[in-house]
């Protein structure tokens, strides 16, 4: 006997709507972590005005770009993941 969840008829637009939650919630993400960095540059602008010691500037600037170098680039590898999968189901729907 199958499971009753099996039997759901999947619509054409479920792929479609499933990359749109993924894209949303990682753009979400995105801005998150990009208000985290526009912060850092205002704290490390604030610290210049001190003249704080350039060991701590050149410290938290590097912090800064990782993080949002790491930020782009997973944002476009999990959204073009989700591009691709959203892709690939729906061709095999159509194949089949």
């Amino acid at each position: 006997m199958q499971d009753a969840n099996k039997q759901e008829k999947e619509e054409w637009y479920d792929p479609v709507v499933e990359f749109a939650a993924h894209f949303i919630a990682a753009s979400v993400i995105f801005l998150m972590l990009g208000a985290f960095t526009t912060g850092l540059h205002f704290y490390v602008e604030w610290l210049k005005s001190l003249q704080v010691e350039p060991i701590f500037i050149y410290t938290f600037k590097g912090l800064e770009y990782f993080v949002f170098a790491t930020d782009v680039v997973l944002f476009v590898v999990y959204v073009g993941g989700s591009a691709i999968k959203a892709i690939l189901t729906m061709v095999k729907r159509w194949k089949s």
